[in-house]
């Protein structure tokens, strides 16, 4: 009886976490969103649009701010200085619109380049990161012992 109240424990315990992961997956990706629109919108300009998951501009600082998603990584590069905003990025879309942009209908021409920018749609899609699970071995004697 004990075994089935500890199973049972231990699939709770194990619903909990997945679901906790999630929300803080969701929370960060909140939270870099909000940090990319604030600061471009109020750029001082935008310098280069190198693709759909990399983006370069100015902040009202004089600094170069640039975002690019490396693998599931999205970096934020502020003065030179880089660092990771958030991990476990399974999607980062950058669609960059040029005059014509309809914000009712989210829809217009796009561009490429700079000078031509009016509006840019950002599209985040995260899940959570994959964790590295223990395992653990029995030795014969019943107890049990982790690999090195």
């Amino acid at each position: 009886m004990l075994a089935g109240v500890f199973a049972i424990q231990q699939s709770g315990t194990s619903s909990y976490l997945m679901g906790a992961s999630r929300v803080e997956v969701q929370q960060n990706a909140r939270t870099a969103l909000e940090l990319m629109v604030r600061e471009l919108r109020s750029a001082e300009s935008v310098t280069t649009l190198a693709s759909a998951t990399d983006i370069t501009f100015v902040d009202v600082t004089g600094a170069t701010v640039r975002y690019r998603l490396t693998g599931t990584t999205l970096n934020r590069t502020a003065a030179g200085v880089g660092g990771v905003l958030i991990g476990g990025v399974q999607s980062l879309t950058f669609t960059y619109y040029a005059t014509g942009f309809n914000p009712v209908t989210n829809t217009g021409p796009t561009t490429t380049v700079p000078a031509n920018l009016r509006a840019v749609r950002i599209q985040i899609i995260t899940r959570p990161e994959q964790t590295t699970r223990r395992r653990h071995r029995r030795r014969p004697s019943g107890r049990r012992w982790s690999p090195p």
